[in-house]
């Protein structure tokens, strides 16, 4: 595997200036920060600790997920969704569906897009997944209530959501693709975000249970608290090596990337939290390299 930024390319954008981009690895990290009046995807090599600037289009990028090696999904503010290959630094829009598309994830293949949008019957976001071969749209999952937030599983053949209901404000469930086959996989009465899968199935995500947003894993139906801060934690996700989570932090007062040491099973072992970004006007949503 060719780690980010060990390979470099090196191309003149517009006759002016030279773009510097890379080959994505194993220890690549995409994330948003505040850069030049918008929120622009940055990469990073976690082993080298360099850091590039990927996107820089005139919009704030809201999400972002790998799309395989080298390309980088990105979900903008009024509904843009583009394709940025790493290795001609190339960003390609793809067709507006609404302004209303928000929380938009690619599978690995980047056939199909996740996403939460706002129902025509209703005032409540609605899930739908959008086939990139067929054009189709399809609402899921086929059930009642406030959906968004969601996430892939590590190979794309299921899904997690947020879900609300009167039981639960949000509870975390995984579904098929098809929305035939869901169940609650966290349930309390909190406040329960931010969900990402481990290779081995051990799940992170945010929670305010113990009165602020903390960083939470959920193995076999065992939680357990894996940050305490007074400040926001929130947006989890296992690295590539499984043994690491990277999160966004607010406990030096602006949101910024971390990371933290946890053991292979998910039981307690784990680490300090390490501060990964130190941008002064902010770095946001971690997305690690899941492999392929």
């Amino acid at each position: 595997m060719i780690n980010i930024i060990k390979t470099l390319l090196w191309v003149t954008v517009s006759g002016l200036a030279v773009f510097p981009f890379s080959i994505a690895g194993a220890d690549s990290l995409a994330y948003l920060k505040y850069t030049d009046d918008f929120w622009q995807v940055h990469i990073r090599d976690t082993e080298t600790d360099v850091e590039r600037k990927i996107t820089n289009t005139k919009y704030d990028k809201t999400r972002i997920s790998w799309v395989g090696e080298n390309r980088i999904f990105v979900n903008g503010v009024q509904g843009q969704m583009a394709i940025i290959d790493l290795t001609t630094a190339r960003e390609t829009s793809l067709p507006f569906i609404s302004s209303h598309v928000n929380d938009a994830v690619i599978s690995k293949d980047g056939r199909f897009i996740l996403y939460s949008s706002i129902s025509d019957t209703s005032d409540l976001n609605r899930l739908y997944i959008y086939d990139r071969s067929s054009g189709d749209i399809t609402e899921l999952p086929k059930r009642d209530g406030l959906q968004f937030d969601p996430a892939w599983s590590r190979q794309s053949e299921y899904f997690f959501f947020v879900a609300g209901d009167d039981v639960s404000p949000y509870s975390l469930w995984k579904s098929s693709l098809d929305g035939s086959d869901q169940r609650v996989v966290v349930r309390n009465k909190h406040h329960n975000l931010d969900i990402n899968e481990s290779r081995n199935g051990v799940l992170a995500y945010s929670s305010n249970r113990s009165g602020n947003y903390d960083i939470w894993l959920e193995n076999n139906g065992s939680s357990r608290q894996l940050t305490e801060h007074d400040g926001y934690d929130g947006k989890p996700v296992w690295a590539n090596d499984n043994k690491t989570i990277y999160f966004e932090s607010a406990r030096n007062g602006v949101v910024n990337i971390w990371s933290i040491s946890v053991s292979n099973d998910g039981e307690d072992g784990w680490g300090k939290p390490v501060q990964v970004t130190h941008s002064e006007k902010g770095a946001r949503l971690p997305v690690a390299y899941a492999g392929d």
